[in-house]
């Protein structure tokens, strides 16, 4: 049973409740003699208290008064019972901090899976690299600087002027080349200086090879425009079949401007270059050998004239 003991006049009672006015002297303040556990602060200036003999007393003191508790008393019953507001302080205790165990097995894992991955994907690129490796390509077969050409079949319009090949086209929606048929090469190597001096930008001009047919109607092509875009593919008897569509590429120079021009044939892959990048690639495996040309067009409007010079044809053939 708590023990509590008047302020005033030192008078100790035991009482299981909050005591009400000491007997002795009236004081209404006491505090507790047990072993200090906690503190209470207790307010009695605007609570009046209630005396045992029911009669009320006025509070003593507006601020508060420290009463030192057990721990028995700090639970939340006892405190709901003291009369006036109170505030408990309580020691407490921090948790502690979790912590969390660094699974080498899992980053190990990781950093595998990344390893792994750069590995396949270097792989790969090496891989497709490789494909287009042209260094058995490297017998020259035609270097044509038209001084005094050879085995060609010159289309119409097209004259030798300047020591280059000027070509030009008279009819309307018609095209034409200029067909070296020295010898039918399968793989090749064959590039090309093309300017355009004059007609509209939207009509195009470049290299073919692999031709045949009885008409020449066959062949893979890589025409450029003076507008800036570039198209691949190969021609059939029945029309165009366009595997690289139209789109611009920033290393053709447009206008009246030179361009390097490049048609790379192996077994049944098709690259085209321009100006030394590579621009495009498609395999296809219609067409097995045949001659080169050097193609222009004419569309609804007038001819473009284009001069071509700085011919060479490079095979894994001899040259006959």
């Amino acid at each position: 049973m708590p023990v509590y003991q008047c302020r005033n006049c030192k008078k100790i009672v035991n009482l299981a409740t909050r005591p009400g006015p000491c007997e002795s002297c009236g004081n209404t303040q006491f505090k507790l003699t047990d072993q200090r556990q906690g503190k209470i602060a207790v307010y009695t200036g605007r609570t009046a208290l209630t005396s045992l003999s029911g009669a009320n007393t006025e509070p003593t003191a507006s601020l508060p008064t420290e009463v030192e508790l057990p721990s028995s008393l700090l639970a939340s019953s006892v405190l709901d019972s003291l009369t006036g507001e109170t505030i408990v302080t309580r020691k407490t205790t921090p948790k502690p901090l979790k912590t969390h165990k660094l699974n080498l097995d899992i980053l190990k894992n990781k950093w595998l899976l990344l390893l792994v991955s750069g590995m396949g994907g270097l792989l790969f690129y090496v891989y497709w690299e490789s494909q287009f490796n042209i260094s058995t390509l490297k017998d020259v077969i035609l270097q044509e600087k038209f001084q005094k050409p050879k085995a060609w079949y010159f289309t119409d319009g097209a004259i030798v002027q300047q020591k280059k090949l000027y070509q030009f086209q008279y009819k309307r929606n018609h095209y034409g080349a200029s067909l070296w048929t020295g010898q039918k090469l399968a793989n090749l190597d064959l590039s090309a200086d093309v300017v355009k001096t004059q007609g509209p930008d939207n009509v195009p001009y470049g290299l073919i090879a692999r031709v045949s047919g009885e008409n020449a109607e066959n062949f893979y092509y890589l025409f450029i425009d003076g507008s800036g875009e570039y198209i691949m593919g190969k021609n059939t008897a029945q029309g165009w079949v366009h595997k690289v569509g139209w789109q611009a590429h920033s290393r053709i120079n447009r206008g009246k401007k030179t361009n390097r021009l490049r048609l790379v044939i192996k077994d049944d892959l098709i690259v085209g270059y321009i100006n030394g990048s590579r621009v495009g690639s498609f395999r296809d495996d219609t067409y097995k050998a045949g001659a080169l040309g050097l193609f222009s067009m004419r569309g609804k409007g007038k001819s473009t004239t284009v001069y071509f010079d700085n011919v060479i044809v490079k095979s894994d053939q001899k040259r006959k």
